[in-house]
């Protein structure tokens, strides 16, 4: 370790001395200093109080604002919540109101065809009443005719007739219809034999006695035909 010479420790010497002296200056500075400072202190207090009032005065009106905050807080969660269920309760309506929607569509859809139709059956009754009307006009006063002259026995006769048109039907196209057919080929025979008759007719017309044979005859089929008359109406009563 050096030691210290004469010179430094001069210097040292020097140095707290000039320390001191800085020292004493300030600590002569030191009592005025502290009246000013305590002057200011007195001023800044009459502030400090003001400042801690409106603070105490602000904290009032955060926890006031706070309060409504909080109340305004809990009344929008209240409405968040309504709002929620009603967000709900819109999408059930909406998917009721797509499918009402939906349904209303196809009712539409069917409204239409109905219409469409409607109409062309109104077009084609159109057109037939348009053919036919004149044709009823005709018609009325025919029927009415046929309505008044018409008994009810004809009635029933005609019904009887409608009744048994099958079996006609059938009886024609079996035995009639094939004998037709062949009328073509004996049309000339025909004929000849018409030509034969007339020949022997005017022969019996000569013969003596025929106008008396004659004359029975009709009656004797005037007597027949009679019969026959009564026969038929006495089955048209009994029907």
């Amino acid at each position: 370790m050096a030691v210290p010479g004469p010179g430094d420790v001069i210097d040292a010497a020097r140095s707290v001395a000039g320390w001191s002296a800085d020292a004493v200056g300030v600590a002569a500075t030191l009592p005025q200093r502290a009246v000013n400072l305590v002057g200011e202190i007195e001023r800044l207090v009459p502030r400090i109080s003001s400042v801690v009032d409106h603070a105490e005065a602000l904290i009032k009106r955060v926890d006031a604002i706070a309060a409504k905050a909080d109340a305004t807080i809990s009344a929008a969660a209240t409405i968040t919540a309504s709002a929620d269920a009603l967000i709900k309760q819109s999408g059930v309506v909406t998917a009721e109101a797509e499918l009402t929607v939906t349904a209303a569509a196809k009712v539409n859809t069917q409204a239409a065809t109905v219409v469409a139709k409607a109409e062309a059956a109104t077009d084609g009754a159109t057109e037939i009443l348009a053919i036919y009307q004149p044709l009823a006009q005709r018609a009325a006063p025919l029927a009415k005719r046929f309505v008044e002259e018409l008994t009810e026995e004809e009635v029933h006769a005609a019904i009887k007739l409608i009744d048994q048109l099958p079996e006609i039907t059938e009886r024609v196209e079996r035995d009639i219809l094939p004998v037709l057919t062949t009328l073509e080929n004996v049309g000339p025979d025909v004929h000849e034999l018409v030509e034969v008759l007339k020949e022997v007719r005017q022969a019996i017309h000569g013969v003596p006695g025929f106008r008396f044979f004659r004359r029975r005859g009709e009656e004797a089929e005037a007597e027949e035909q009679a019969e026959v008359q009564a026969e038929q109406a006495e089955h048209a009563e009994r029907a």
